[in-house]
């Protein structure tokens, strides 16, 4: 047996029927009659570039190049992989743009080493990607219909975003007690009141195989107008992003609206703060920076204005000379053993500020040394230090706060807790800029907090929550009719014939033997009269929404006995724990967006931003 033989063998293992062999490089079968090796050397030639050894060199004892001197590529290790997956991961998930996956030829060479031929033009690539996003689309379809048939339920986020291409696009966001699936970006053509919002909202839902009625329980959206009203439109449940009101109560607290003409002052002064070359790798549009403007329209309250404005020249000072930021380093590494920058905050952010007093405070005593030594001490001053220290003591449970919100597993439950975590942390502190921010965080959380729904999820979560008394007024319960009444519209809106039938039967089905029985006693002179009578005073048959309340109280009254969930009543528990208190996965999701749409990549078609969206997130989801 020669030494070519032998090494041909290597690379390719019989089948069982010794007709043919399969590569261990790109799993390919080949015809190999009577063992002959002629295709088998062909293939690792033309396919895999190893060519084959003449006499000299074998006698030479050469040995055949090994597959780890051979290139590498990117497919290498890759298996199970079919050429649209691929295609899709190195676009979507990878970030790689589509004309760079078409004319790179290592990236060509890797598909061809795993016996796949990728396509020559741009259009045909995206051809692929379209294929496979089919492919995913349907799979969350049968997803989603598994989810109805087990009559479980979920909830929606819905936003606007604006790219850099100066385009608007909406997002769907869909939430089910085990996953979340992001349904896409919508393009919004011209203005898009209320009335327009929801039926691209309807449409998209209808493309899943969904709809508002009988399958979402609420919408999680921002605070605005057209958001407002588009809840107040729709059949289901409006639930205003608590991360907002929190955002909302900080600035009235910690900043003020300045008066005009000072704002373009400031900015100019201040222009190092300035994040436009941030925001524009974000892909945020001219909309979006307006909306920084104006937020750059409120500057911290006089009292803390000072001291802050002190702390960001001493932070500029280190973040910009390197043989001063040496200096502070070198002090840092004595008292932390390890090396730590300062940060400087950005103004249109207030966590930020939170970030930057935390580390400043942190090394504030190598900071000190540093400035006595370069003769700048004056800019530090100790009343500064109690300043920071309080500001820092309202903003960091604040930020917690938002951050725990930010949970993909928080919901209407977890949010209560972490508003009496809130709550407890400002109380304990008894300063007036910590009491002042309680009261605003309470004023703007009332605004889109539902009493009702959260009353119902505590109720159903927790059956003896009726009978404790909440010291705070923002945590009192609805009463046990306003549950049972909100009970009732969901069930029948959500369970139409799975939770009443039953029980409405069973009531009917009363009033049919007890007309039967009355029937047969007519004989009675003395009972026909008394029935005539009893027809004029009796009171009117309840309705079927009577029949249904009555029904759920029923099942109320078994569970506070119990302790145990009804069916129906467990059905309800899962549907409202679906229900997000922040939108801010859907902001992932336009960060994400901002990634495929840029300056470079601007020309990418509104169907192709979806399918990349919408792939990006089912590639990082689902494992």
């Amino acid at each position: 047996m020669s030494k070519e033989y032998k090494k041909c063998w290597e690379y390719f293992r019989k089948d069982k029927d010794n007709e043919s062999a399969r590569c261990q490089i790109c799993s390919k079968t080949l015809q190999c009659k009577a063992s002959s090796t002629s295709g088998l050397h062909r293939h690792l030639e033309y396919i895999h570039g190893m060519k084959r050894k003449t006499k000299s060199e074998l006698n030479n004892d050469e040995p055949m190049a090994s597959s780890s001197k051979r290139r590498m590529t990117i497919l290498h290790y890759v298996k199970g992989l079919d050429l649209e997956e691929t295609v899709s991961k190195l676009a979507s998930l990878d970030g790689i743009s589509v004309n760079t996956i078409t004319n790179s030829e290592f990236i060509r060479e890797s598909f061809t080493s795993k016996g796949m031929q990728l396509p020559r033009s741009p259009s045909s690539v995206m051809t692929l990607i379209f294929n496979y996003y089919s492919k995913v689309k349907q799979l969350y379809i049968q997803k989603l219909n598994v989810f109805k048939c087990d009559n479980k339920k979920l909830s929606i986020s819905i936003d606007e975003w604006t790219s850099c291409k100066n385009r608007r696009y909406m997002n769907v966001h869909v939430y089910c007690n085990e996953t979340s699936m992001n349904l896409g970006l919508i393009r919004i053509h011209g203005n898009c009141p209320a009335e327009k919002a929801l039926s691209l909202l309807q449409e998209r839902l209808e493309n899943f195989h969904l709809t508002l009625e009988s399958d979402v329980v609420a919408i999680t959206s921002d605070g605005a107008a057209a958001m407002e009203k588009l809840g107040k439109l729709s059949p289901t449940i409006q639930q205003f992003c608590y991360n907002h009101a929190l955002h909302l109560a900080v600035t009235k607290v910690f900043y003020v609206k300045k008066l005009k003409g000072e704002a373009s002052v400031t900015c100019s002064s201040d222009s190092e703060f300035n994040t436009d070359s941030e925001h524009e790798q974000d892909g945020n549009s001219d909309s979006e920076l307006l909306g920084v403007a104006r937020a750059d329209q409120y500057d911290l309250r006089d009292d803390l204005s000072s001291a802050i404005s002190n702390v960001r020249r001493i932070v500029k000072i280190f973040k910009y000379s390197p043989v001063k930021n040496s200096l502070l380093q070198q002090e840092i590494t004595r008292s932390e053993k390890r090396e730590l920058g300062v940060i400087l905050d950005c103004k249109t952010r207030w966590n930020t500020l939170e970030r930057m007093i935390e580390r400043f405070l942190k090394i504030i005593n190598p900071i000190k040394t540093v400035l006595r030594e370069l003769k700048l001490d004056h800019l530090w001053k100790e009343e500064y230090y109690e300043i920071l220290i309080g500001m820092l003591n309202c903003l960091q449970p604040v930020r917690l706060a938002v951050e725990a919100l930010s949970n993909r597993e928080a919901n209407i439950l977890t949010s209560e807790g972490i508003f009496k975590f809130l709550f407890s942390n400002l109380e304990k502190q008894n300063s007036s800029m910590s009491q002042m921010l309680l009261k605003e965080i309470k004023s703007e959380l009332v605004k889109c907090r539902n009493r009702e729904l959260v009353s119902l999820t505590k109720y159903l979560s927790n059956v003896s929550c009726l009978c404790e008394m909440e010291k705070d007024e923002f945590f009192a319960l609805s009463s046990k009719n306003e549950i049972a009444r909100l009970a009732k519209s969901l069930m029948e809106r959500l369970f139409k014939g799975t939770f009443t039938a039953a029980e409405v039967a069973r009531e009917e089905m009363k009033d049919v033997l007890t007309e039967s029985s009355d029937i047969e006693s007519e004989s009675d002179l003395k009972y026909e009269l008394t029935k005539a009578i009893s027809i004029l005073t009796s009171k009117p048959s309840p309705t079927h929404a009577d029949k249904t309340l009555a029904s759920l109280r029923k099942e109320m009254s078994l569970y506070e006995a119990t302790h145990s969930l009804t069916p129906n009543l467990k059905m309800l528990l899962d549907a409202l724990i679906t229900i997000r208190p922040t939108s801010t996965e859907k902001e992932r999701n336009f960060s994400t967006s901002s990634i495929f749409v840029t300056k470079r990549t601007s020309r990418l078609s509104d169907q192709a931003i979806n399918a990349l969206c919408f792939l990006k997130f089912h590639f990082k989801n689902d494992k």
